[in-house]
C-alpha cells in the first residue's frame, strides 16, 4: 500500500496497455505510480490527498477527463496535470484547459517514450527525482532477475523495451559514478589550484607591465573556470571566470584600474568562501574509491575453474567479465550489457551450426556486429582452422586457461576492439578535465587519447591518427586557434572534425571558433550528455560506418588492405582476399521483384558481419558484389571457410510475392599474398578465379 501519495504519479486512463507502458517507463526510473481506469477509481485511491503529478486521458468511463480535472480544481487541489488525448483538442478546449483548469501540459497520443519521460521528469520536484534515483540503484538488479526468470530466452517486445530502459538507467548511473570519482579527485586538488591562482594574481598586481605574469594568472583562472564548473563546483567556477574576465580587461594606463582590482579581490574572496564550504563538505563525506570499469567481456559456458581465474586480472584496460552459464542466457546478457568481446568455452557447444547461431546472438546488437570472439577448446577434437575462421573466433585456446592465459585472451580481444573504435584526441593543458572527458567518451566505446602539451600536437596526430579532435581554446604557448589552423593546413587533417572547448559562448566566441576552422564548439563547463551528443554527431559525418561497422566502400577496402600489406616484418603473414557475387542476380530481380533481392543482399551483409573475425575486412563493391580480406590466413583455409559460408547461405529460403520461396547461391574467387605483392594484384587474381567459378557453375568457391 502506498503511504506517501504526495510522491506518486497518478495515471488515469481506461486503456490498460497505455497504463502499462507508462507504468513501466516510470517505474524503471524509480518513480512511484498509481493506476486508475476511471474517475471514481482515482477518487477512491487518492482519497483527499494530492499526487505529485497526474496523467489524465480525455475519454473515460462514467466521466470524461476534463470533468475530473474540473472537480479537482474546484476542490482546491492544484497539483500538476498532464492532459493526454488520442485526438487533438481545438483552440477553445486548449485555452480552457490551460487558462481555466491550469493544466500544465497537453499531449497527444501516441507518445514518444523517451521524450515523454523527459517531459514528466521536468515537472517533478527535485527531491522526488533524487529519491527515485536511489530507488533505481536497488531496483535494476531485481528487474533483470525478473526478466531472467521468464520461461525461454526469446524476450517479448515489452521485455525488450523494459531492458532498453534498464540499460539506459545503467548507462546514466555509470556516468554519474564516473563523474563522482573525477569530482572527488579534483576536489582534493582544488585548494592548491586556487592558492596558486591567488599567488599568480598578486604577482601580476606587483608588476602589471609583466605580460607573462598576467597571462599566467589568466590561464590559471581559465583552467579553474572550465574544470570546476564542469565537475559541479559552480560557485568556484563562476568566481574564477570573473577573475579571468577582469584580468583580461586590465590596462596599466586605465584610470579605473583601482576599481578593476577591487572587483578582482571581491571575486577571489567569493571563491575563498566557496572553497572553504567545499572543503568542509569534503571532510565530512566518504570519497569514492571504486575503480571505473570501462570494458566488459562476455564469458560463455566456462566452468567454475575458468570463472575463478578471471578475478582481478591485471589487464591493460580495466575489464569486468559478464558470465553466461548457458546458451539461453546469452540473449539476455547481450541485451543488458554493452560488450567489448566474448570468450566461449566449446565444452558448452561443439556443433558448428549451433555454435554459429550462438555467435549470431552475441553479435545481434548493431554496435557489436563484429565483436571480437575467442574460443576455449580444451580436450579432444579441436576445431579445424577453417571452422574457427568461419565461426568468427580471433583466438582459439586448445587447453584449460590459467590466469595468464585469460589475461592474454582479454588483452587480445580488447586490442582488437580498440582498433574498430572511433578515436578521439582531446587537447587541453588541464589534466583533470581531459581525464574527465576521457572517462565519459571511453564509456561510449571510443578510444580516447589526452594531450596536455599542445606543442606536441603533430607528433600525437601522426602516432594516434584520431577521427576527431577536442581542442581547448586557451592553452599556454599555443592557442587552440593556432593548433586548428596548423591542422587545417596539413593535408591529412584538413577535413578532420575539430570541436573547440571554450568558456565563451557569445556570438564573437562562436565566430572565432568557426573562422579558425572548427566544426563545432562546446561551452565550458562541459556537460556529459552534451559532450557525447556533439562528438557522436561529428563522428557520424566523418565516419558514418564507425558506430555500426557497416560495409566499407571499394576505395576504403583497398586502402585498408594496402595498410595491412605495408606493416613492417609481415612477410611471413599471408593475406587472403575473396571476391564474391550473388548468382543470377539480375534474373532474381526480374522473377522475384526488388524487395526479394533486397532481402537477399541484406541477409548476406548481415551474415558477413556475424561470421568471420573482428579483424577481417568487409566491403560492398556493387549491388551484388562483396569482398572480404583475411589477415594472417592463407587461401586454402580462407576457401574452406568460404565454402562453409556458402553452404549456410545456400540453405536459406527467401520469400517471393510471385514465385513462392526460393534459394540463392554465390560464387567466389580467393587469392593470397603468395600470388601478388599489392592489393590490386590480389584483387585481379581473385577476380579471375571468381569469373572461372561463374563459368563452371553457380555456387562455387575457387582458390586454385
Amino acid at each position: 500500500m502506498i503511504t506517501d501519495l504526495s510522491k506518486s504519479i497518478l495515471i488515469l486512463d481506461d486503456d490498460a496497455i497505455f497504463r502499462g507502458i507508462v507504468h513501466d517507463l516510470l517505474k524503471v526510473r524509480g518513480l512511484v505510480v498509481v493506476e486508475a481506469r476511471s474517475a471514481n477509481e482515482a477518487d477512491g485511491k487518492l482519497g483527499g490527498f494530492s499526487p505529485a503529478l497526474a496523467i489524465v486521458d480525455y475519454r473515460l468511463p462514467e466521466s470524461d477527463g476534463v470533468s475530473w480535472i474540473t472537480k479537482m480544481r474546484e476542490s482546491g487541489r492544484n497539483f500538476p496535470i498532464i492532459f493526454c488525448s488520442g485526438t487533438w483538442c481545438d483552440e477553445k478546449t486548449f485555452n480552457w484547459l490551460r487558462n481555466i483548469l491550469r493544466v500544465t501540459m497537453i499531449l497527444r497520443k501516441p507518445i514518444d517514450p523517451a521524450l515523454f519521460v523527459q517531459q514528466i521528469e521536468s515537472l517533478m520536484p527535485q527531491h522526488i527525482l533524487m529519491e527515485a534515483q536511489r530507488n533505481v540503484a536497488e531496483m535494476v538488479p531485481m528487474v533483470v532477475t525478473s526478466l531472467q526468470a521468464k520461461e525461454g530466452h526469446a524476450l517479448k517486445t515489452a521485455d525488450d523495451a523494459l531492458l532498453a530502459e534498464v540499460r539506459g538507467v545503467q548507462a546514466k548511473m555509470a556516468r554519474q559514478q564516473q563523474f563522482a570519482q573525477v569530482r572527488t579527485s579534483y576536489g582534493k586538488e582544488l585548494e592548491a589550484s586556487w592558492q596558486q591562482l591567488i599567488v599568480s594574481v598578486e604577482q601580476a598586481r606587483a608588476d602589471l607591465e609583466n605580460t607573462l605574469c598576467v597571462s599566467e594568472a589568466i590561464q590559471l583562472a581559465h583552467r579553474i573556470r572550465g574544470t570546476a564548473g564542469t565537475l559541479g563546483f559552480d560557485r568556484i567556477g563562476l568566481a574564477a571566470g570573473k577573475v579571468e574576465d577582469l584580468m583580461r580587461a586590465l590596462d596599466p594606463q586605465d584610470t579605473m584600474l583601482g576599481v578593476l582590482w577591487s572587483e578582482i579581490d571581491r571575486a577571489i574572496e567569493s571563491g575563498n568562501q566557496s572553497l572553504q564550504e567545499h572543503l568542509a563538505l569534503l571532510d565530512s563525506s566518504t570519497s569514492v574509491t571504486d575503480e571505473v570499469v570501462y570494458s566488459k567481456i562476455l564469458l560463455v559456458g566456462a566452468d567454475s575453474e575458468a570463472n575463478a581465474v578471471t578475478r582481478n586480472l591485471q589487464t591493460r584496460i580495466p575489464v569486468e567479465f559478464v558470465l553466461a552459464e548457458s546458451s539461453a542466457s546469452v540473449a539476455l546478457r547481450v541485451k543488458q550489457t554493452a560488450l567489448d568481446g566474448a570468450i566461449i568455452d566449446l565444452a558448452l557447444e561443439r556443433n558448428l551450426s549451433r555454435l554459429c547461431n550462438l555467435i549470431s546472438e552475441v553479435r545481434s546488437v548493431p554496435a557489436q556486429n563484429t565483436l571480437p570472439v575467442a574460443f576455449i577448446a580444451a580436450g579432444t577434437n579441436p576445431p579445424e582452422p577453417a571452422q574457427v575462421l568461419y565461426a568468427g573466433a580471433s583466438v582459439c585456446l586448445q587447453h584449460k586457461p590459467d590466469r595468464m592465459d585469460m589475461q592474454q585472451l582479454a588483452d587480445a580481444l580488447l586490442d582488437l576492439r580498440q582498433k574498430n573504435k572511433p578515436k578521439v584526441l582531446t587537447v587541453d593543458d588541464d589534466q583533470m578535465l581531459t581525464g574527465f572527458i576521457a572517462s565519459i567518451l571511453s564509456a561510449q566505446h571510443m578510444s580516447v587519447r589526452s594531450l596536455n602539451q599542445p606543442i606536441l600536437i603533430m607528433e600525437a596526430m601522426e602516432e594516434f591518427q584520431p577521427d576527431l579532435v577536442l581542442l581547448d581554446v586557451i592553452m599556454p604557448g599555443l592557442s587552440g586557434y593556432d593548433v586548428c589552423r596548423m591542422l587545417r593546413s596539413t593535408p591529412p587533417w584538413s577535413d578532420l572534425p575539430i570541436l573547440f572547448l571554450t568558456s565563451r559562448s557569445d556570438a564573437e566566441g562562436r565566430s572565432s571558433a568557426f573562422q579558425a576552422g572548427g566544426n563545432d564548439f562546446l561551452s565550458k563547463p562541459v556537460l556529459a550528455d552534451e559532450l557525447i551528443a556533439r562528438v557522436k554527431a561529428q563522428l557520424s559525418k566523418s565516419r558514418p560506418n564507425a558506430q555500426d561497422q557497416a560495409m566499407l566502400s571499394g576505395k576504403e577496402f583497398i586502402e585498408t588492405c594496402e595498410a595491412i600489406l605495408q606493416v613492417p616484418d609481415r612477410s611471413f603473414l599471408p593475406l587472403s582476399v575473396c571476391l564474391l557475387g550473388i548468382d543470377d542476380f539480375v534474373n532474381l530481380g526480374v522473377v522475384h521483384g526488388f524487395h526479394s533481392t533486397q532481402e537477399v543482399t541484406d541477409k548476406l551483409t548481415q551474415l558477413l558481419h556475424e561470421r568471420f573475425r573482428n579483424e577481417d575486412v568487409r566491403a560492398r563493391l556493387s549491388e551484388d558484389g562483396f569482398a572480404i580480406a583475411f589477415p594472417g590466413t592463407d587461401k586454402e583455409v580462407a576457401a574452406e571457410a568460404m565454402q562453409l559460408f556458402l553452404t549456410e547461405f545456400s540453405d536459406l529460403r527467401f520469400s517471393s510475392s510471385t514465385m513462392g520461396n526460393f534459394k540463392v547461391t554465390f560464387c567466389a574467387g580467393v587469392s593470397d599474398s603468395t600470388e601478388g605483392e599489392t592489393i590490386h594484384m590480389l584483387l585481379s587474381v581473385a577476380n579471375r578465379k571468381f569469373v572461372e567459378s561463374k563459368r563452371t557453375k553457380f555456387g562455387a568457391v575457387t582458390a586454385s
